[in-house]
């Protein structure tokens, strides 16, 4: 077991890139024990966007700064409100509200101003909104006191309104019953959104409660360093490795990925004997075609199901029905052949229950609502909702910002799903190609802003 007390500083710094997440508990107790003098290099790290984008330094820095606390670290927290939105580093800003109102009444002006600050990104002013609410959530001594501010804020008209609307929602959780007429005035407003924060009966809901809902607030955010934590984010990575092994195998076409695949569909054929020869082909055809699609295009292993790649993979089903690759009997049949396939997978132990039923579930409703729009096909004043959008006429400053994607590479599909007819790639034969300039991938946050994923968002 390393000695931590034992390395110099700059040892110390090091650990948090070369550990990536696995840096244990003891090497942050070190960095609280040093004090003072490590608050100016992890400030650094918490300054540095590069570090953002490609190491779990910053994370480490953020987290280590906050268990330091005071005003003092204040400078480090903020430049993580925006480091942590530019390298979409979830684990940071979950825990943002907790972070900075741990520092308490002392960090309102800087955060107050933060939220004000036009020039700054929306999300990263939220996060100092959060910042508010956390310490009115930590230091009850001075809740009233930043609840007032809070409600300043959404009544403020020069106050951009989806920042207005993220202060009601501070304010909801807090239920406090000056606040209530207030909040249902937005709740109102916001029933017109296309994306709804929260509605009157969520208002009616919270207060009928009357409890506070301040668990992100009160949140240990070193809980990080786990055991526990350490021990999932291990298997995480191991699942990682092991859908990169699948997905590179099915792009080279590696003898023993072939092989696997074939034993997977004679494995699922045997369980089809109530099935005509037709039906039972088109059952291995999904099948086959699912395996493909969560391989190329998810980056996964062919089991590793859940609700949101199979409604994805539904989708392409459709895409390519649409472009008349399959006919109405074989559209029609492909949920219910997905569904029987998933639950082969769940035999095998491959999906586990909750996540059989609710991909089920998911693909029901998906052939409810998409399959009859599908076998109508486009009529003459009707886009096909399927295709991409094109923005040929758009001037180029309406473009969606470039979206870096640090996922591996997706290998491009090299079949249709639907058919075994080859389609040749471009791409060289020896590796998949990166995504399409400033597309993020399909799991990824969608470039928009949504919050949803790309494949669930804006993505064809």
């Amino acid at each position: 077991m390393t000695d931590f007390a034992a390395l110099s500083d700059e040892q110390l710094l090091g650990l948090l890139r070369t550990e990536e997440d696995r840096l244990p508990r003891a090497a942050v107790d070190e960095f609280v024990h040093r004090g003072e003098r490590m608050i100016a290099p992890l400030t650094g790290i918490c300054n540095d966007l590069d570090a953002w984008m490609d190491s779990w330094a910053p994370v480490h820095a953020t987290f280590i700064l906050g268990a330091l606390g005071g005003e003092r670290v204040l400078d480090g927290l903020l430049a993580a409100t925006h480091g942590s939105a530019e390298g979409r580093a979830d684990e940071v800003v979950d825990a943002l509200g907790a972070l900075l109102g741990s520092i308490g009444p002392a960090a309102l002006p800087r955060l107050r101003a933060q939220v004000l600050d036009a020039e700054k990104d929306e999300e990263v002013r939220v996060r100092a909104l959060e910042g508010m609410a956390g310490a009115a959530a930590r230091h009850p001594e001075a809740r009233d006191a930043v609840l007032d501010e809070i409600r300043r804020l959404t009544e403020d008209e020069d106050l951009d309104p989806a920042l207005r609307v993220e202060s009601a929602v501070a304010l909801l959780r807090f239920v406090r019953p000056s606040d209530r007429k207030l909040i249902g005035r937005w709740a109102k407003r916001e029933e017109h959104s296309p994306a709804p924060r929260f509605d009157r009966d969520v208002v009616a809901r919270f207060y009928e409660a009357g409890k506070p809902d301040l668990g992100s607030f009160l949140a240990d955010w070193l809980d990080f360093y786990r055991d526990e934590e350490l021990a999932a984010r291990a298997v995480v990575r191991a699942e990682h490795d092991e859908d990169t092994r699948w997905a590179q195998a099915a792009w080279k076409e590696e003898p023993w990925l072939l092989k696997e695949i074939a034993g997977f569909k004679d494995r699922f054929a045997a369980t089809l004997g109530d099935l005509s020869e037709a039906e039972r082909e088109a059952a291995l055809e999904t099948a086959d075609g699912m395996m493909k699609y969560l391989m190329e295009i998810e980056v996964r292993a062919p089991w590793r199901w859940d609700e949101e790649a199979a409604d994805a993979c539904l989708m392409e089903f459709f895409v390519e029905a649409w472009a008349g690759v399959a006919d109405e009997a074989l559209l029609r049949s492909i949920p219910g052949h997905m569904v029987r396939f998933v639950g082969f997978l769940h035999s095998e132990g491959r999906v586990d229950e909750a996540a059989r039923v609710e991909i089920a579930r998911v693909l029901e409703e998906d052939e409810a609502g998409f399959i009859q729009d599908v076998l109508a096909g486009p009529s003459v004043d009707e886009e096909n909702p399927y295709v991409e959008e094109t923005f040929e006429d758009e001037p180029e400053d309406d473009l969606p910002l470039p979206f870096v994607d640090f996922r591996p590479p997706a290998p491009a599909p090299r079949f249709t799903l639907i058919g075994n007819t080859p389609q040749p790639s471009e791409a060289p034969a020896k590796e998949g190609p990166a995504p399409p300039a400033g597309e993020p991938g399909r799991n990824s946050p969608c470039s928009c802003g949504s919050g949803k994923k790309y494949k669930r968002c804006c993505a064809p």
